[in-house]
């Protein structure tokens, strides 16, 4: 989910935060997964989170 310039990922069971990748995602830009790891663009440049 996207709050102004930062995009932040939410537990479903408790609805606590868990991270949050600073920085405006791109228009179109999408997450993706590999090795484990959600990558999210940015204007602040790439922002790698363990999932």
């Amino acid at each position: 989910m996207a709050h102004g310039a930062q995009t932040w990922a939410y537990d479903a069971g408790t609805g606590a935060a868990r991270w949050r990748v600073t920085g405006e995602p791109g228009a179109g830009d999408a997450p993706l997964t590999a090795d484990g790891r959600l990558y999210v663009v940015t204007d602040a440049g790439i922002g790698a989170v363990t999932v």
